[in-house]
Order: structure tokens, then C-alpha cells, then sequence
């Protein structure tokens, strides 16, 4: 596995292992994730991508290891570190998860209202802004329900994107959309990640998304990162769990072994 610079490391893993009973799901696990690119973790159902976001995010507590967030152990700190932590963090859910009782404007508040103290005006302020940066000027007084896939999945982002944060996570941003739309999606997150420099972890089964999107590729299996490096490495890497994950999404490895395949092999 590649060895980052320490100065351009956001995130550093360091020897995580958890367990639920007698199910061990994170066992020793490192990795680093560079800061201002995307990177993307990869893996079956059940091999613990969300397990290990949590822990990233501070919402779990390993039963051993380290994890860096800037610089900063979040195990050694208190409930209250944590959540300062925390609010460097933004997340887009799977299906958006709007507030179906919320105007559009409103779900874009609404991390604001409870976590800021903001006043009414700057909020509002705020959310224009966010709708006005990601193409959705004259959508706030919308409900969830008038938008289309593409439209909710935006306003999710301008939802994560409110509170300023250094880091966007994504969890499986493609699933059950169509591949016009799941495009559409790839390239909404990088744009943001290029215009607002957040680094990025997407969680994602999608493979054809994941070498159009990521600079960085992590597989985890058996409760460990096999590889983490570039599109182009992974792809050429020959370790036969990614080969057969590839192979098995209907991406040919051929088609993605090429520099001219569209993977971001700028890494």
C-alpha cells in the first residue's frame, strides 16, 4: 500500500480493529486519505465500509488503533472533542434523506438552525448562496417531493456543504439510479470537490463511477484495506479480490488498465 506525505495526509488509520460480540468486522485496518481529492472505498456488502465511516466520523469507538483527523487523535478525546471534530464533516446520504416535511430551503437549513447560532438572515443568506452555487436558485420554496433524483441528490449536497466542512462523505451516492444520472451525479461531486477543495470519501459498489471519479482507490476485505492507491495501479495491481470485484460489476479490467479509459489517474 502507497505511503502518502505526512503533510498531505487528512486522514490517517492506524491499526483499527473492531468488533461486535463475536463478529470481528475491522481487524488492524489502516489507511490514509489524502487531503483535497476523492477517495474512493470500495468492498462487498457486510466488509464494514460503514462501519469504518463511523469511525472516521467519530461515531464509533474501536477496540484498539488510532485515527487522525488533522492531525488529531479522535480516540484519545472526549465526547465533547469529538463533536467539534464532527462538525468538520458533511454527508450525503444514499437516497439524499430530505425532510419531506421541509421546503427545500429549510432541509438546507436545518443543520444550521440546530447547530449554529446563527441569525435568521445569515442563514438564509447561507442557503441562497448554496442553492445559487449548485444550480438550484428558485427550488427553496420547493418541497422534496416536486424535485427530480438529480435535483434531491443536490440538495442533500448544498445540506452538507451549509456548515462549511472540510470533509464530504458520500454513502453509495449512484445506487438506484440510472447510468445518465449516476454520471450526472460523478461529476456534481467533482465539481465540489474541485471548487470548494473539501476532501471527499465515497462509499460505493458502483465501479464504472469509481474509476470516472476517484483520485484514490481503498478496497476493503475481511476487515482490512487490501490495496489503496491510484485508479491505474488498482486496476493493473493483480491482487485477485479487486480483480474479481471488477470483474464482477460488469467492468472490464481491459477497459480501465488504459490512461485514455477515464480514470482520474492524475493521483
Amino acid at each position: 500500500m502507497e505511503t502518502q506525505d505526512p503533510s498531505d495526509v487528512a486522514i490517517s488509520i492506524r491499526g483499527v480493529s473492531k468488533r461486535f460480540g463475536a463478529l470481528e468486522v475491522l481487524r488492524g485496518l489502516d489507511l490514509e486519505v489524502p487531503r483535497g481529492q476523492v477517495t474512493t472505498i470500495i468492498g462487498g456488502s457486510g466488509s464494514g465500509k460503514s462501519v469504518l465511516v463511523k469511525h472516521i466520523m467519530g461515531l464509533l469507538h474501536p477496540d484498539q488503533g488510532a485515527i487522525l483527523v488533522d492531525g488529531e487523535d479522535i480516540v484519545q478525546m472526549s465526547e465533547r472533542e469529538r463533536t467539534r471534530v464532527r462538525a468538520k464533516f458533511g454527508m450525503l446520504f444514499q437516497h439524499a434523506a430530505l425532510f419531506d416535511s421541509m421546503t427545500v430551503a429549510d432541509n438546507i437549513a436545518f443543520p444550521l438552525r440546530e447547530h449554529t447560532r446563527l441569525s435568521r438572515g445569515e442563514i438564509d443568506r447561507r442557503v441562497e448562496d448554496k442553492l445559487d452555487l449548485l444550480g438550484l436558485a428558485g427550488t427553496g420554496r420547493k418541497w422534496p417531493a416536486e424535485l427530480s433524483g438529480g435535483m434531491r441528490k443536490r440538495v442533500g449536497l448544498a445540506r452538507a456543504l451549509v456548515t462549511s466542512p472540510s470533509f464530504l462523505i458520500y454513502d453509495e451516492p449512484t445506487t438506484g439510479l440510472d447510468p445518465v444520472l449516476a454520471k450526472q451525479v460523478d461529476e456534481m461531486i467533482g465539481e465540489t470537490q474541485e471548487r470548494f477543495g473539501v476532501t471527499s470519501i465515497v462509499i460505493s459498489h458502483d465501479m464504472a463511477s469509481t474509476f470516472r471519479l476517484a483520485h484514490r482507490i481503498a478496497m476493503l476485505w475481511q476487515g482490512r484495506i487490501v490495496i489503496a492507491a491510484d485508479p491505474q495501479t488498482v486496476a493493473s495491481s493483480g491482487v485477485p479480490q479487486v480483480d474479481e470485484f471488477i470483474r464482477a460489476s460488469g467492468v472490464r479490467l481491459e477497459s480501465v488498465r488504459r490512461p485514455d479509459a477515464g480514470a482520474r489517474a492524475d493521483a
